[in-house]
């Protein structure tokens, strides 16, 4: 398969994902025989952190492993996303789900378009095999919701034995962990195989976002002070097995289209 990419990309242009920005200490969790999955989580509403979700994608379809992507977005948006990542119309995605929501949060932001569309040539080159949605439609509970996540992690893992799975949802539901506010709680990250998840905190330097806190608008945003990279956490307790930072400060990402009132 890919060698027939690299015939057809050799006549048509290079592939988005043949040239893929530098991510120190990314290489080395797509070795043969590492986890397979990878949960990646964030604050949403940065300009940076989705697109550094991109070049960790980037650098596993370098790996020559299957490559399967899940986004914390309701399973209903399914549909819509499939048509986009086969023909690119941008219509029927935006129309429904959370791009529409009079909450915007950041997961619907302009970062969130630009991601979802390099994961539509990543799918298109051959890079990426699925993009699937894991968030519940409706959630019964915070449990329900928790489980719902893991559950379509678990699922994929499954379906695709030798894949890597790169989960990307909010911090919280990345944690190996119980729920720093509810101990009973699990969170989705924590309910899957220890040895087969890494669980990676997304950051970037002190700057701004645009989230729900819980008032939706532009909020400071504190981070760290590291470079570029991927290194093994620093607080582990946190129930993270590794940190991604981003090297540069943080900006706000507008909502992709104006929100229903």
């Amino acid at each position: 398969m890919r060698a027939l990419l690299a015939l057809s990309l050799a006549l048509t242009g290079p592939a988005a994902w043949a040239a893929c920005p530098d991510l120190p200490g990314a290489d080395a969790l797509f070795a043969p025989g590492e986890p397979r999955i990878l949960w990646v989580g964030e604050l949403h509403g940065t300009t940076e952190l989705p697109g550094l979700f991109g070049d960790l994608v980037c650098r596993a379809a370098q790996s020559g492993r299957e490559v399967i992507v899940a986004l914390e977005r309701p399973r209903s948006e399914q549909p819509a996303w499939d048509r986009f990542l086969q023909d690119g119309d941008r219509t029927a995605l935006l129309a429904q789900g959370l791009w529409v929501l009079p909450m915007q949060d950041g997961r619907s932001s302009q970062a969130m378009l630009t991601l979802a569309e390099r994961l539509r040539h990543f799918v298109a080159e051959g890079a990426v095999s699925a993009v699937v949605m894991m968030d519940a439609d409706t959630v019964r509970s915070v449990d329900h919701r928790e489980q719902s996540m893991a559950d379509v992690v678990a699922e994929a893992a499954a379906n695709h034995p030798k894949a890597l799975i790169l989960a990307y949802s909010g911090n919280l539901h990345a944690r190996k962990s119980q729920s720093p506010f509810d101990s009973t709680l699990s969170l989705a990250a924590n309910r899957l195989p220890s040895a087969q998840t890494v669980s990676i905190d997304a950051r970037g330097k002190d700057g701004q976002v645009r989230s729900c806190q819980p008032d939706c608008g532009v909020h400071p945003y504190k981070g760290s002070d590291h470079p570029r990279g991927i290194v093994p956490a620093r607080n582990p307790d946190d129930g993270y097995d590794y940190e991604m930072d981003s090297g540069v400060p943080m900006t706000p990402s507008a909502p992709a289209v104006t929100p229903r009132p």
